[in-house]
């Protein structure tokens, strides 16, 4: 029987393709693993880890892709560092970090805008 093994990976249009890649990789870390660029076409996968992938494209004309999804979250070893780090690269901040149980697990997430208007959420669990 055919069943899903889980998310391979997210795909994002960016309208601003440098400082998108830029925050990706030099901010959270991502390795790019394929990119094809020219013009203004192109696209990147950006390798985060435990088989997960942001696949980020050029050519976004519209910020804020919040109808699209709610969030991204991302699973890091500590929100709080991540949050901090994303806010002093210029990110603006969602929901500072803080603890919570979810279903009888103990977490910390907090959540900051991304280069388009994206949310990311920082998993963290405790």
């Amino acid at each position: 029987m055919a069943k899903v093994k889980g998310i391979n990976h997210i795909g994002i249009i960016a309208t601003d393709y440098d400082k998108s890649f830029h925050f990706y990789t030099e901010v959270l870390g991502m390795t790019p693993t394929i990119s094809f660029r020219k013009d203004d076409k192109g696209f990147a996968m950006l390798d985060m880890g435990n088989n997960n992938a942001i696949e980020l494209f050029c050519g976004g004309t519209v910020k804020g892709v919040q109808n699209m999804f709610k969030h991204l979250a991302l699973e890091v070893d500590d929100s709080a560092a991540m949050y901090e780090k994303c806010v002093a690269a210029g990110c603006e901040s969602e929901e500072a970090p803080h603890d919570i149980n979810m279903g009888g697990k103990d977490i910390r997430i907090s959540f900051v805008k991304g280069p388009d208007g994206e949310i990311l959420e920082f998993y963290q669990a405790l």
